[in-house]
């Protein structure tokens, strides 16, 4: 049993009619049969656990022969006599949550007296699977103590993995009074993980029993960045038809997160496109040529690695067990750990530093631009990213394009605002097009030789004060 309230209804009222406007959520499903919460938790809360160690298994101690007596790392060479585990009162490890709160509903169903219904859906949880718990309850109350699983969680417990898709929309439809249905939708994120995340480690005394020995876990938490998502549209018409559309939304810059294009393709398999370019996409050759240091640090990762893996257990003079890999456990985590000093330092060194060597070049860059490459420069530097130009395809010809041309202004002087519309219009789509680019030879922008001045825009003290179209 699990606690927390949802929303039961919203009622509205304009304050001139004196009817109400009432809007019901329903959080049940009858999918599965019968009429059952589409509540779920986002992971088990676990009472009890064996006790394994990833470093444990990594490292191997516990014969003095020289190898590890329990590979998978549990704290037992006795497999016979049951393994040890650790129980308590609270979750072993802790809760997935989303938006701060453990319990996730997979579907939830709005409901407008008058005005239909509408269905949405979910993206819920991977984490649920756990196949060395002896039963398949709600919370783990049992383990089995005979086997040394590879895959019980390491003690002490880290983080949960982070799922970036939990919580995003899956599915929605429409439906009218009568309950016909009018429109549905399917879509589909896509994720990619960064390839660098965030060091840390976690130590815990064993429980009493196991003297005063300490475990410890390592563990990285990553970010995402949402590339892409999918969107499926079906429409119902009264006479039983089907119009299927579909659509993709691209983000694919690496300096920001904002749609970079768009893709439609309608129930008649005509293609749509629309391509964006924003102040932040403009870089210059001396500020691309910086490295952003990740490539140095993952090699070094990587080497220190591969190391680790390749030295064998051993036995020193003395007759400590598994004193090779012990050592070379050490020796892996100070080179990490000084691989990732010397990423720290290289990213203030070229980004962060109050002077860096990215804002040299940029500095140097603005100061050479020209009259078109300035402003977006000044842009960049008051972290402005609006759209600097965009063009329209459909099925991959040329439709027409826009460039949203940025200079200083009088009053206040040094800030810069759109100063006009550039335009190229087409009366036949045709393939050629040169989209905007930086002349770093030069410093300057070089765009379409087409585009024509459109519309001149001014401003004052912030404020729009004139428009004036060409004509």
């Amino acid at each position: 049993m699990v606690g927390g309230l949802r929303i039961k209804t919203i009622t509205n009222n304009d304050g001139i009619t004196a009817k109400n406007k009432v809007t019901s959520y329903d959080y049940t499903t009858t999918d599965y049969g019968g009429i059952k919460s589409t509540g779920i938790l986002y992971s088990r809360p676990a009472y009890v656990q064996t006790l394994r160690n990833e470093i444990y298994k990594q490292v191997g101690y516990g014969n003095p022969s020289g190898y590890n007596c329990s590979p998978n790392g549990c704290a037992a060479c006795e497999i016979g006599s049951g393994l040890p585990y650790y129980k308590s009162g609270g979750s072993v490890r802790p809760m997935a949550t989303t938006q701060g709160y453990h319990i996730g509903y997979m579907q939830v169903m709005e409901t407008q007296t008058g005005n239909g219904k509408s269905i949405y859906k979910y993206y819920g949880t991977n984490n649920l699977t756990t196949p060395w718990v002896q039963t398949g309850d709600v919370a783990v109350l049992k383990v089995k103590t005979t086997i040394c699983y590879p895959s019980i969680p390491t003690f002490p417990s880290l983080p949960l993995p982070f799922e970036f898709i939990r919580g995003e929309l899956k599915y929605e439809s429409s439906f009218d009074e009568t309950g016909r249905i009018l429109k549905e939708k399917t879509y589909e994120p896509i994720f990619v993980e960064n390839s660098i995340g965030t060091l840390g480690f976690i130590a815990s005394r064993l429980p009493d029993g196991y003297g005063e020995q300490f475990w410890g876990t390592i563990y990285e938490l990553k970010t995402a960045k949402k590339v892409q998502t999918n969107t499926t549209e079906k429409i119902y018409d009264i006479n039983g038809n089907i119009l299927v559309s579909t659509s993709s939304n691209f983000y694919e810059s690496p300096y920001h997160n904002q749609i970079t294009r768009v893709i439609n393709t309608n129930s008649k398999g005509v293609t749509l496109e629309k391509k964006i370019k924003y102040t932040f996409d403009f870089r210059t050759t001396a500020c691309n040529s910086i490295s952003d240091c990740s490539q140095t640090y993952l090699t070094s990762v990587a080497n220190a690695t591969a190391i680790f893996n390749g030295t064998q257990y051993c036995v020193t003079p003395t007759g400590a067990a598994a004193a090779c890999r012990y050592l070379a456990f050490q020796q892996y985590r100070r080179d990490i750990s000084l691989a990732r000093i010397a990423y720290v330092s290289c990213r203030k060194s070229n980004f962060t530093n109050p002077i860096n060597a990215f804002k040299t070049a940029h500095d140097i860059a603005k100061t050479n631009a020209d009259a078109e490459l300035k402003p977006i420069l000044e842009l960049q530097d008051n972290f402005r990213n609006p759209s600097i130009e965009t063009s329209n395809w459909k099925n991959g010809n040329l439709l027409g394009a826009d460039f949203f041309r940025y200079d200083y202004s009088t009053m206040p002087v040094g800030k810069v605002y759109i100063n006009k519309l550039q335009s190229i219009k087409l009366a036949t789509p045709n393939l050629l097009f040169n989209p905007v680019v930086v002349n770093t030879a030069n410093n300057s922008i070089v765009k379409d030789s087409r585009y024509q001045d459109e519309t001149f825009v001014k401003y004052y003290n912030g404020n729009l004060s004139e428009i004036i179209g060409k004509d």
